[in-house]
């Protein structure tokens, strides 16, 4: 009997596993690739922003000029706003811790921002983060269904929040009347459409099919197929109504404070500039002035959404060197932290991923 050992028993096998090591090593390389063309990606076109839009020395300069004790409280609500802004997301997804729901937002909201076409960019993105933070896929629609319809209410529902301050102080004028009538009427068939869809699967349905009906006409005019909307609203109901039913104790209040957290920076950065606008008409000119950001012309309603601000804050009795100044700030104060924390809580997204990577 011979004493050599078989060999074919472990050539299958080793010429099976060998291409595994060059395999993982090109997968991994492709990733650090991809990674870092992103990276570099989101650095260029934030660096762009703010070298075109983001008026660094404007702000500086009324922000230094201004009170200690405003300039105290400016950062204060800035710093409040910004932890509070991922709330909803937390609400709205179960699993979902803070950290990394504040990532995932920041993140997007720079992409959004700062990225051209970044809507587009930033919506797949959130969908990945969630992803890497161990959220299903079927969570993530729900999560990103839930914030992007109680975005849109919230921009409808304040503006009558705002109308009914002015009524209260005396404060309503002709057009005031016209616009908040307007935007009360939004709220109304919103909020009848949202609950019909809700109610049941016959109801999305039915709203679905209205919708498609009213869509038609364009896709006619841009030569495209028009779309299913009764399977797509029945599909989303039956997305979200399970945690709507278990969650809306959390949800509501957090989008309302992501709202007033929002409308603090702007109060107290009028205060800061010297300006006297009563807190009612502030808020007021805030939630009106925010129905801009349901007109896509440009990312977070820059330049139409100030606009208006400025207009308003005049109509209440601001010089326009005040609504300036006061938009200014604000703007400033919000918007260029979060672009900043975006780019980081992406680079740290970057490295979560890459230490995931090179885990066996």
């Amino acid at each position: 009997m011979s004493d050599q050992k078989p060999a074919a028993a472990s050539s299958p096998a080793t010429s099976g596993a060998a291409p595994a090591k060059p395999a993982k090593r090109k997968n991994r390389a492709l990733s650090i690739t991809l990674a870092t063309v992103a990276t570099a990606a989101i650095l260029f076109f934030v660096g762009r922003w703010f070298a075109r839009s983001a008026n660094l020395s404007q702000v500086w300069e009324s922000i230094r000029t201004m009170p200690p004790e405003w300039a105290a409280a400016l950062a204060a609500s800035s710093v409040i706003y910004l932890l509070i802004f991922p709330l909803p997301y937390v609400a709205a997804t179960i699993g979902l811790k803070y950290w990394p729901a504040f990532m995932m937002r920041q993140t997007a909201f720079t992409i959004s921002m700062a990225v051209p076409g970044g809507g587009a960019i930033g919506l797949p993105v959130q969908y990945a983060m969630l992803s890497t933070f161990r959220i299903t896929p079927q969570a993530a629609v729900t999560t990103v269904g839930i914030v992007s319809v109680g975005n849109l209410f919230m921009t409808l529902f304040m503006p009558v929040l705002g109308l009914v301050g002015l009524v209260i102080i005396g404060r309503v004028t002709a057009s005031t009347i016209a616009g908040a009538a307007a935007g009360v009427a939004a709220v109304v068939v919103v909020s009848v459409l949202i609950g019909i869809i809700l109610r049941s699967d016959s109801g999305a349905e039915k709203v679905g099919h209205l919708v498609t009906k009213l869509l038609a006409p364009v896709f006619r005019i841009i030569k495209k197929p028009p779309l299913d909307m009764s399977s797509r609203l029945v599909n989303f109901r039956n997305t979200v109504v399970g945690v709507l039913k278990v969650r809306w104790r959390w949800i509501i209040p957090a989008f309302f404070a992501v709202q007033f957290s929002w409308f603090a920076i702007l109060y107290v950065a009028m205060r800061a500039v010297g300006g006297t606008v009563g807190f009612i008409e502030t808020f007021a000119a805030f939630t009106f002035a925010n129905l801009g950001l349901m007109v896509p012309i440009t990312p977070g309603g820059l330049g139409t959404t100030d606009a208006a601000l400025k207009a308003l804050l005049q109509l209440y009795g601001a010089s326009s060197e005040v609504a300036v100044a006061a938009d200014l700030v604000w703007r400033g104060v919000y918007y260029i932290p979060q672009v900043l924390l975006g780019v980081i809580c992406f680079l740290l997204w970057q490295v979560v991923l890459a230490r995931r990577s090179v885990k066996p």
